[in-house]
């Protein structure tokens, strides 16, 4: 009995040590593939967080009309920032609201701060929202109510865009070669012309509805403004040379009522560039010049009239109201003979108007408008062969004519200053 448990033991302590050798050797213990140094654990390596220094915007603020759009863009530094995902908000979305890409949309009048944040670093811009411009009609106590901005402007300094005489569509280049009522030239005249030496006749010398920019840009009644309807803003207006909105031009304030009426100096565009902007001030009147008609009234420097040539560009100031009558001249000779001529003035006008004499070839040299100023400019006779003041229908005698020689006789009717205040009439006639 003794010796069997003796034996039995012995074989327990056989196995013990077989089952620690085995224990040993899972475990990387003896073997030759055994690591000739101590176990080390291995580390998974963490990724250094670069953060964000700053958030920059493409603009800081912006001015928006109801309706436009903007698309911002957000620029995150380092460039190596590890996380550049940009958030959006606005400040009142009821003014302007903007999407998770930075796009802004205007939908109603105030102000708004739209911000860029990454990083916890933001920048703002500012967006002030306003209604869409519109031309309204100022009442200055006149025949007719005067636009607040020039055609095609969106603000009040605006100069809008440019117009040929009697064209309706804008254009980039303004020369005799593009102008639509010709052929090519200012001696082919094809409407608007009183003169077969320039073309087709119609003896039309206001522009027609459909060919009045304003009137077929904005309906209505509006329309661009007569010679006279022009002669009776500056006569009732005190006007002063001014800036507004940085845009230098002249203020028209009524003395009927006190309203006014900002007209900035827009230049004009001759061929294919604008010039004199911001120092021309000149505008266009929907009447011909008849005497020249390849030629139109303009106002200049606000304050008396020029003539230039139908093919160039320039600003329109719209009016609106139903066209007051225009009062008119006519000029006819009863007789010539080798010394005197009788003449018949007539007129639906009870207004004062001047009646003058010129040589032909000065009238044509000068030009009608520059001899008629110059006629009648300080001293109604100064300068002229025969003159007079007159009103209403007449008749009379030109005497001490000289034989076989061109002569103009010219009318034109005259403000409260004694100046010329109304289109120039004229006729020639050659002595006996």
């Amino acid at each position: 009995m003794l010796v069997l448990l003796a034996h039995y033991l012995k074989d327990f302590k056989i196995l013990a040590v077989i089952s620690i050798a085995s224990i040993v050797y899972s475990c990387g213990g003896g073997g030759e593939d055994k690591p000739d140094g101590p176990i080390t654990p291995s580390v998974v390596p963490v990724s250094s967080v670069v953060p964000v220094s700053s958030v920059t915007l493409s603009k800081t603020s912006e001015e928006l009309v109801i309706g436009n759009t903007l698309q911002l863009i957000a620029s995150v530094s380092p460039s190596n920032a590890t996380d550049k995902t940009v958030t959006w908000n606005s400040s009142n979305s009821t003014v302007a609201s903007v999407t998770p890409t930075g796009l802004v949309t205007a939908t109603a009048e105030g102000l708004a701060n739209i911000t860029a944040s990454c990083g916890g670093k933001s920048a703002v811009c500012i967006i002030a929202v306003k209604k869409p411009f519109t031309v309204d009609a100022v009442d200055l106590g006149l025949s007719v109510k005067w636009a607040n901005a020039n055609l095609g402007a969106t603000a009040i300094e605006g100069y809008g865009d440019y117009y040929a005489w009697g064209e309706t569509q804008t254009k980039t280049n303004y020369n005799w070669a593009t102008y639509k009522w010709c052929n090519g030239s200012s001696s082919t005249l094809t409407k608007y012309n009183n003169n077969s030496s320039y073309g087709s006749v119609d003896n039309r010398v206001v522009l027609l509805p459909e060919d009045d920019a304003a009137q077929v840009k904005l309906g209505g009644q509006w329309r661009i403004p007569t010679y006279n309807e022009w002669n009776e803003l500056l006569e009732n207006c005190d006007k002063t040379e001014t800036t507004y909105n940085l845009k230098k031009g002249y203020l028209f304030v009524s003395r009927k009522n006190g309203n006014s009426i900002f007209l900035p100096s827009s230049g004009y565009w001759l061929a294919s560039g604008l010039s004199s902007v911001g120092t021309w001030f000149c505008y266009q009147t929907s009447s011909l010049k008849e005497t020249i008609p390849w030629q139109s009234w303009v106002i200049y420097d606000g304050s008396f009239y020029d003539y230039y040539d139908r093919c160039r560009g320039l600003p329109i100031r719209p009016v609106f109201g139903t066209p007051v009558q225009t009062n008119t001249l006519s000029i006819s000779f009863t007789k010539i003979t080798t010394s005197v001529c009788t003449v018949q003035i007539s007129t639906n006008s009870s207004n004062t108007y001047y009646v003058g004499l010129a040589y032909k070839s000065d009238w044509d040299k000068y030009g009608g408008g520059y001899v008629c100023d110059a006629y009648i400019n300080d001293d109604i006779t100064e300068g002229t062969l025969s003159s007079s003041l007159l009103s209403g229908n007449n008749s009379f005698d030109l005497n001490g004519l000289k034989s076989k020689t061109e002569y103009v006789l010219f009318a034109t009717f005259c403000n409260s200053r004694g100046a010329r205040s109304g289109e120039i009439y004229s006729k020639s006639f050659t002595t006996n």
